[in-house]
């Protein structure tokens, strides 16, 4: 694994096609309230395929072939049923301009029709029909980049989307939801500020009313505002904002978790739940401290439950591994936030009543022992972030076991087994990229540098796992350079450059980059047989951003490289580099005098 501080994965703003007909909408009106959910039954199942969505697709799929054609041919039959003021008629014709109105569908032509066609359908969004107001809610959304240019429609459209978030209709709850994510993603942060809340008050007023796919739209719609923020929400100034959005998500959170009966009857949305936090806690960084303690106890709960119901049956493996991981998820999000600060708060947790029977980093080790890969992919991730933000204090005294369970997983076979390697391998070298615990790790050195070896014989070996490898390789020099340099270097140099080559920048290849030529001025005898793979490899990253101190080390190394060549007597140094490719020699003879 190569964690970075990108955001969690987001889902795409909704684009789905409306779901309900005209006959659903032909029952005996309900007397209206503020905010309820009138599908109760199977709220968080999502409807089959039908004939209606099947023949929008369709025309969706026209449009991205034939663009404008398509628009064309439908312009007269369309502007009809627009006219016709029979809702029978208008719905599935503005549905089929949502459809086709496709950036990379029939947009470029529809454009020229929004000055008209815009205010028509807001105010189509006054029908009483709650199946028109969806579906046309749904279509402009496509149109929000237009509606944006223009300020006073921009907060008309925004006034809409909240009044819509309070309907009663389940169907509007999640357009509106979609229409304000889709607002979220395609606007700047210096332009969503000013505007967010009346959005954030209208969330605080319905997030307990939300059921089903509009309680799950609703809290991607935080998630996906929190990430587009995160500038905004981690400057002192966003601190109302940021105590609001705590407010509405712990609401929530108190709600779910405050039984283990509500647990239950709510877990349909905790993986969402717990995506949306990750998000906000990615947004957030060292501000999620408020919230961070109550976020640790209830994840680490359900990976001691996780941990309990496995251990009285295996089959539990598999139902319960969805919890389980996004509470690991969420955890690790948590822990890159808080950065050395997850230290306290894996200590705070020790000081907690005992609702649990281990404490954390116990339980870690426990469930490193199961023979479930999944299981250990997570387990490893977490161990790695905890180690990667200096957490690891909190678990000194297990280093050494953890350390030992890491080397027994650095085997790569099949795709499962090698996720395990890949987070076992990232682990092993946070521990040696870290100065206070590479004396723990120095007496594993031998193994872990004759497993890493052993990697690259593998045939057709991931790429994410050679970099991994590389990486974790290079900041074993760190540790121990001359005994890396004297008994592994002459097995791994060549591999290493040619991984480094494709390793976006980062701490990683720096400290990976400084570890390996550590080495090489000990033994510099086994680069010269890949020198011009090391020259490439630093050729590309001198110009993507490497620092001058290793532009420094480099260049001793070159001096130690020329030597070694020289002592050997088999050729002299221009003859050695005479065969380099053009790019090398331009590099060396102008950058270094070489």
């Amino acid at each position: 694994m190569l964690p970075t501080s990108t955001p969690p994965a987001q889902r795409k703003s909704s684009t789905s096609l409306p779901l309900t007909t005209i006959e659903e909408q032909k029952q005996p009106e309900e007397v209206k309230q503020p905010v309820q959910v009138l599908q109760e039954e199977n709220e968080y199942e999502f409807i089959e395929t039908t004939l209606r969505k099947s023949s929008a697709f369709t025309l969706e799929r026209f449009s991205k072939i034939y663009h404008g054609d398509v628009f064309y041919i439908l312009h007269e039959p369309l502007e009809v049923a627009l006219k016709s003021h029979q809702i029978d008629q208008m719905e599935p014709a503005i549905l089929i301009l949502g459809a086709i109105s496709e950036q990379d569908g029939a947009f470029n032509l529809i454009q020229y029709h929004l000055p008209s066609l815009v205010p028509f359908l807001m105010a189509v969004l006054q029908n009483k029909s709650e199946l028109i107001r969806a579906t046309t809610l749904w279509t402009l959304s496509k149109f929000t980049d237009w509606i944006s240019k223009d300020q006073n429609l921009l907060q008309e459209y925004l006034t809409v989307i909240c009044q819509r978030m309070i309907d009663h209709d389940q169907n509007l709850q999640v357009a509106a939801c979609s229409a304000f994510t889709v607002m979220v993603e395609s606007m700047h942060q210096d332009r969503l500020v000013p505007l967010i809340h009346d959005p954030l008050q209208t969330i605080q007023l319905v997030i307990q009313q939300y059921k089903g796919i509009a309680l799950i739209a609703l809290l991607d719609c935080m998630g996906q505002m929190a990430v587009q923020l995160k500038e905004y929400l981690r400057s002192p100034a966003a601190e109302n904002t940021r105590a609001l959005i705590l407010d509405i998500l712990s609401t929530k959170w108190k709600s779910v978790f405050e039984s283990d009966e509500n647990e239950r009857r709510e877990m349909p949305i905790i993986i969402n739940l717990f995506e949306c936090f990750q998000s906000v806690v990615y947004a957030f960084g060292i501000y999620i401290e408020p919230f961070a303690l109550t976020i640790f106890l209830q994840c680490f709960k359900i990976m001691q439950r996780f941990y309990n119901h496995v251990l009285q049956d295996d089959e539990y493996l598999t139902g319960g591994i969805g919890y389980f991981s996004i509470s690991i998820n969420l955890l690790s999000s948590l822990f890159n936030a808080l950065n050395r600060q997850a230290q306290v708060l894996i200590l705070q947790s020790q000081q907690q009543p005992a609702a649990v029977t281990n404490d954390f980093i116990t339980l870690l080790n426990e469930l490193l022992k199961f023979k479930d890969h999944n299981v250990k992919q997570y387990v490893f991730g977490l161990l790695g972030e905890i180690q990667k933000n200096k957490a690891s204090e909190c678990f000194k005294l297990q280093l050494p076991q953890l350390i030992l369970t890491a080397i027994d997983n650095l085997n790569c076979g099949d795709e499962q087994i090698a996720l395990v390697f890949n987070n076992a391998c990232w682990f092993l070298g946070e521990v040696a990229f870290i100065p206070v615990t590479r004396d723990t790790i120095k007496p594993f050195l031998p193994q872990i540098a004759q497993k890493l070896c052993g990697i690259y014989q593998y045939p057709r070996l991931n790429k994410s796992i050679a970099m991994n490898v590389a990486i974790a390789f290079g900041r074993l020099g760190l540790v121990d350079p001359k005994e890396m340099a004297m008994n592994y270097l002459e097995s791994m140099a060549k591999q290493w450059c040619i991984a480094m080559k494709t390793l976006q920048n980062g701490y990683e290849k720096h400290s990976s980059f400084v570890g390996f030529l550590e080495m090489i001025q000990y033994n510099p005898a086994p680069i010269t047989k890949c020198f011009p793979h090391l020259c490439s490899a630093f050729i590309q990253y001198r110009e993507e951003g490497a620092t001058e101190e290793l532009v420094k080390r480099f260049q001793a190394i070159l001096l130690s490289v020329k030597q070694a060549v020289q002592q050997s007597q088999q050729c002299t140094w221009e003859e050695y580099i005479a065969e380099f490719p053009y790019d090398i020699k331009f590099f060396l003879a102008n950058k270094f005098a070489l």
